[in-house]
């Protein structure tokens, strides 16, 4: 019997603190038929170092260094471009998983066809604390709704599981893109016809960091405006998910300073779809850039 293989990319950048701890538990799988590819993009601290170290006890464990690229889309490329498995999973620099993500999201792909990514629920981390579980509702081939709610239907870059030829079919990930580059490589899988599903318990363990306003939200709207671009003539067939894009990159908008902007794409927002949310958003950005923040750190709407 052949058994399957899967190939684990970690993109990481400064990670000294987490490297271990997530490289550990890929490593403590009960699928074990793995090779553990991490893609150094330009760290300037110890991450090579514990790395090496690692590698070193474990010769499943590849290290590959290149200068900074601004962006997590190119360390996954180049780590496909190294990979050899038969399915690619993706795990964040400070993310970890449960022992049994790997096998049982491997056995949902056995059991059905035409599958072309799997997820699964998480449990939600804050400085270094579980705080509660994040919980997929949804099983449908839907790109309307991964369009409007990308949380429901796959979560994070770090739950993912894809077969290899699934990748060759949609093509690499998209380097113009950085918060939303995970999300576009969903809906091109769908376009292409696969369906995606996910495991209904939590088998990753999602840090969510340290929450702060320092955050680039200029290179967020930047990303929002590449992807409403790029995805317009899907989203005008869904007016709900367009003016929640269109909320998103307001968000971004006001948060980075840029009022007038992020006023005409909440009413851009209202036009398409008109909710409480949009509405609210709108009114606080009247009142200027202090109220919406103050509510932003409320709602704590990030990631």
């Amino acid at each position: 019997m052949i058994t399957s293989k899967i190939s684990v990319i970690i993109p990481a950048h400064n990670s000294e603190k987490f490297i271990e701890k997530t490289i550990s538990s890929v490593l403590l799988q009960t699928f074990s038929n793995i090779e553990v590819i991490i893609v150094d993009d330009g760290s300037t601290d110890k991450t090579q170092y514990i790395v090496e170290g690692i590698q070193k006890k474990d010769e499943r464990v590849k290290y590959f260094f290149q200068q900074n690229s601004g962006g997590p889309a190119s360390p996954k490329n180049i780590g496909f471009k190294q990979s050899t498995g038969d399915y690619i999973a993706y795990l964040d620099h400070d993310d970890e998983w449960i022992p049994s993500k790997l096998e049982k999201q491997l056995a949902l792909f056995n059991a059905h066809s035409n599958i072309g990514l799997v997820s699964c629920n998480a449990y939600i981390y804050e400085n270094e604390k579980m705080t509660r579980i994040h919980h997929l509702s949804k099983r449908n081939n839907s790109i309307q709704g991964v369009l409007a709610d990308s949380l429901s239907y796959f979560f994070s870059n770090s739950s993912m599981l894809i077969p290899r030829y699934v990748i060759k079919d949609v093509g690499d990930r998209d380097e113009e893109l950085s918060v939303l580059e995970d999300l576009d490589i969903v809906i091109r899988i769908l376009t292409k016809g696969y369906k995606i599903d996910f495991i209904s318990e939590p088998l990753i363990k999602y840090n969510l960091g340290d929450y702060n306003l320092s955050k680039d939200f200029n290179r967020v709207a930047q990303d929002y405006k590449v992807f409403l671009s790029k995805y317009r003539h899907l989203l005008r067939k869904y007016p709900k998910a367009y003016s929640i894009r269109l909320e998103s990159l307001a968000t971004a908008q006001v948060l980075s300073g840029n009022l007038e902007k992020a006023k005409k794409n909440l009413i851009k927002s209202i036009n398409n779809n008109v909710r409480i949310k949009n509405i609210a958003k709108f009114i606080l950005s009247l009142i200027g850039q202090r109220a919406f923040i103050f509510l932003f750190k409320i709602s704590k709407n990030l990631k």
